[in-house]
C-alpha cells in the first residue's frame, strides 16, 4: 500500500473531527477533550501564520484519507518544529496493512527537513504507547528525556517521553 500526504483543506474538516475524536486515538493523546468543529478552524489559521503544516494522510490506491500528519509550533529561528500524526482508520494501524503510520512520518520529516530546512523534530509521548514509540525509533527518533507527572490526564498526573530526531547531514 501506498500512502500520500497532500496539504489539509477545510473540506477535510468532517474527517479530521471524526479521526481526531475516534477514542483509539483520543486515549493517546496528551489532550484527550473532543475537538469541536470551531477548534479545529481556528487551528487551521495557523497554517496562514506559518506555525503549522498540516497534511491528509491518504490510501493512494483508494485516494481514502485514513488520518492526519503535521508539524506544529514550527519555530524558524531555531528550525525546529513539533510532530504530530493519528491514524484515525484503525484499519491502517496495523504493519500487515503497509505501516500507514510509518511511512506519513518518513514523508513528514522529508518535508520538514529537505523542503521546509528544519534541523530538528521533537515531539511529546506517553510512555504508555509502545507501538507509537517503536514507530518513532522505527525511523530515527531518540529519546531526549523524561517529564515526571507532567500532565494531568483523567484525575491522574501521567510522565512524558520527549523524543527527538536531527536533520540528516
Amino acid at each position: 500500500m501506498e500512502i500520500l500526504l497532500r496539504p489539509i483543506t477545510i473540506d477535510d474538516t468532517e474527517d479530521v473531527l471524526s479521526f481526531r475524536n475516534a477514542p483509539h486515538v483520543r486515549e493517546n493523546f496528551i489532550y484527550r477533550a473532543t475537538v469541536t468543529k470551531e477548534e479545529h478552524l481556528k487551528r487551521l489559521k495557523n497554517i496562514e501564520r506559518g506555525s503549522l503544516l498540516q497534511y491528509m494522510i491518504v490510501d493512494a490506491d483508494t485516494n481514502k484519507s485514513i488520518g492526519s500528519a503535521f508539524l506544529t509550533d514550527i519555530d524558524r529561528v531555531h528550525q525546529k518544529a513539533e510532530l504530530g500524526i493519528f491514524i484515525g482508520d484503525s484499519n491502517y494501524l496495523s504493519p500487515s496493512r503497509g505501516g500507514g503510520g510509518q511511512r506519513s512520518i518518513e514523508k513528514l520529516l522529508k518535508i520538514a527537513f529537505k523542503d521546509e530546512k528544519l534541523h530538528k523534530i521533537y515531539l511529546r509521548v506517553l510512555p504508555e504507547n509502545k507501538r507509537a514509540i517503536r514507530c518513532y525509533e522505527n525511523v530515527g527518533f531518540k529519546t531526549e528525556g523524561y517529564l515526571k507527572d507532567s500532565v494531568l490526564i483523567e484525575g491522574k498526573y501521567h510522565d512524558i517521553m520527549l523524543m527527538a530526531i536531527i536533520a540528516p547531514d
